[in-house]
């Protein structure tokens, strides 16, 4: 999440910029951790303690994107927040299609900016 922080810090204010930085924050964070990203999150889920902070995790990510897309937005606070977890639902979906069919990181990146414009207005 402070990762994302620092790139939105440094990001120009347009719409497509501020998604094309959180996009590639995404798949930076995933390509740091390495193949062993999908056991992680797995092992997140195995007990109630581990998803409370996997969702936690998400919560703050979550919210870091709704404050930077905010002011593009006309959606409630409720609807943005909702299409943010939607977003990275699909991300990591995307992560993992990435990893089975050898998708180039700039085709994930790009889609997942796509779907993040498109998703906020």
């Amino acid at each position: 999440a402070e990762k994302l922080r620092q790139a939105l810090a440094a990001a120009p204010g347009d719409l497509q910029a501020l998604a094309d930085v959180m996009s590639r924050a995404y798949f930076n964070c995933l390509a740091d951790v390495g193949a062993e990203a999908p056991a992680i999150s797995a092992a997140l889920k195995g007990t109630d303690e581990m998803a409370a902070q996997q969702r936690a995790m998400i919560d703050e990510y979550v919210q870091i994107m709704c404050g930077a897309l905010r002011v593009h937005s006309s959606l409630t606070d409720e609807q943005l927040s909702l299409r943010c977890v939607g977003i990275l639902g699909a991300a990591e979906a995307m992560a993992g299609e990435a990893r089975t069919v050898q998708t180039l990181a700039d085709e994930a990146v790009a889609a997942l900016g796509a779907m993040i414009v498109g998703s906020v207005v």
